[in-house]
């Protein structure tokens, strides 16, 4: 029989390990210059991801991005005001970055 104990760590250490990769689409996405616009960044950055995986990570990111589309569109839409009031990426440091 199980401890009862053992259980509940190990419930909570899934948990926190789904908190931590919750939302990490949108948290990469405002972090870095791949997008021009930083409106919904998670939901593009999980549906790259998840549409036509350049290379192998981003194989392997796909099941987390399956996980993480939901809970990005939450967050997007949470920080949108926040988002909205960010500057915008200039062109040339974009092209520094090696985005569009």
């Amino acid at each position: 029989m199980r401890n009862p104990r053992i259980r509940h760590l190990a419930i909570l250490w899934l948990a926190a390990g789904g908190v931590c990769l919750s939302g990490c689409g949108t948290v990469v996405g405002m972090l870095n210059d791949q997008f021009a616009s930083k409106i919904y960044v998670g939901i593009k950055q999980d549906l790259e991801i998840l549409s036509s995986p350049e290379d192998e990570m981003e194989q392997a990111l796909q099941p987390i991005a399956f996980f993480d589309f939901p809970v990005s569109l939450v967050l997007d839409t949470l920080l949108l005001p926040v988002t909205l009031l960010l500057p915008k990426s200039s062109p040339s440091r974009m092209a520094a970055n090696g985005g569009p």
